[in-house]
């Protein structure tokens, strides 16, 4: 699938999915995500971006909320630590 999407924008969403420690593609999934999830469960939204290889910290940017918070969580739903470098392939 490919998005026109307008050069001050592009630059805008880059900055953005740098900040959350992502590559573009990562950050407009995980948006994409949460948009589609306005209802979904924060349990199911930990484990949909941990599925994606994101780490604690980045989910936890992602959500606004701590890493403590997102790493008691995902053991809690029995999921392993992703490591930073595996994006993408769920540790």
């Amino acid at each position: 699938m490919q998005l026109e999407v307008p050069e001050r924008a592009l630059f805008a969403l880059t900055d953005m999915a740098e900040a959350a420690g992502m590559t573009v593609a990562e950050y407009a999934l995980a948006a994409a995500l949460t948009v589609a999830g306005v209802t979904e469960k924060r349990e199911s939204t930990i484990s949909r971006l941990h599925s994606l290889g994101m780490t604690d910290a980045q989910i936890a940017r992602h959500l606004n909320t701590t890493n403590a918070a997102v790493a008691r969580k995902r053991r809690q739903l029995g999921l392993p630590a992703n490591h930073a470098g595996t994006e993408g392939h769920a540790a």
